[in-house]
């Protein structure tokens, strides 16, 4: 156990990274950037050509080139993904413009004539991965569908192709759980509320501000399947969560001969709500757990996944 099994796990995460490829259509992703400019520039959006063109420099950069020239009124983007070609446009906006995108409002003053432009660019990594999983609680726990669509929007224009898809997971959890056996009384034991999902994902603490209600279960489900779309349509590769190892304590009373472990007090948290079950990384329930959950989240996320 322990560096050999961790380092196995790391490359099969990378070969996984390695062969995902987009499928979503160029042309698919060229409306999706087209959709964004709508949001973004509603007077001026016609302004701007989107291409989506992977050969344009035949590598696995994140790259895209723009032309503005005085003999046409339009500029010219083309990126290699839906998100090479949104990162061009904040670039043109940003460095040609004068104009300001950010999380929390904007400054989108356009000059009357655009600005005349001739950019080839591309990234120095072939993936950026942004998020973490902390970020749902203290940022998104409570964001609907129109605040993750303007997330999304800012991550493509900030060239961002790697993205932490994590909403919904309990609901895949409960359904994983149930399956084996364990009533939603003992899963109410287990899940936190929606403030604390990040330390309950981690296995710092069980039940605190909880439980979830059915209703929030079918929410974050639909909202999760939304930013999935959205996230693809740029040609995003969305990372979904897996199976950590930790269970609900009356695991046990299922499984009684399989290696579980009771996880380090956090924070002083009492008993009650401390302490989920760790289940051994190599006892053959935590594959059979983790291959279930895998299976469910597949179900319903496609195959544009890591």
């Amino acid at each position: 156990m322990g560096y050999p099994f961790l380092l196995k796990s790391l490359q099969r995460l990378i070969l996984l990274i390695g062969l995902c490829q987009a499928y979503t259509s160029e042309s698919n992703q060229e409306k999706a950037v087209r959709d964004l400019l709508i949001h973004l520039i509603p007077d001026v959006y016609s302004n701007f050509e989107i291409t989506v063109d992977p050969t344009i420099f035949n590598d696995d950069q994140i790259s895209f080139k723009i032309l503005k020239t005085s003999e046409n009124s339009t500029v010219k983007i083309t990126g290699n993904s839906g998100v090479a070609a949104a990162w061009g446009v904040h670039h043109y906006l940003r460095n040609f413009c004068n104009c300001h995108i950010s999380w929390d409002g904007d400054q989108l003053k356009l000059p009357e004539i655009l600005p005349n432009a001739s950019v080839e660019l591309r990234s120095a990594d072939r993936y950026r991965y942004y998020q973490n999983v902390c970020t749902f609680g203290y940022s998104s726990a409570w964001w609907n569908w129109s605040r993750w669509e303007r997330e999304i929007d800012w991550m493509a224009l900030q060239g961002i192709n790697l993205p932490l898809a994590f909403i919904g997971q309990e609901a895949i959890f409960k359904r994983v759980f149930n399956n084996l056996g364990l009533s939603d009384a003992e899963l109410e034991e287990f899940f936190v509320g929606p403030a604390f999902l990040p330390w309950g994902r981690m296995g710092n603490i069980r039940g605190w501000g909880g439980p979830l209600s059915d209703s929030w279960h079918i929410r974050t489900v639909k909202l999760q399947h939304k930013i999935l779309n959205r996230m693809r349509s740029f040609g995003m590769k969305p990372v979904l969560p897996a199976f950590a190892g930790f269970v609900p304590r009356n695991i046990s009373r299922i499984y009684p001969d399989h290696e579980v472990a009771k996880a380090e007090r956090w924070n002083n948290f009492d008993d009650k709500y401390c302490c989920p079950s760790l289940l051994h990384p190599e006892d053959p329930l935590f594959a059979q757990i983790g291959e279930r959950f895998i299976s469910e989240v597949g179900t319903g996320s496609g195959l544009n996944v890591i």
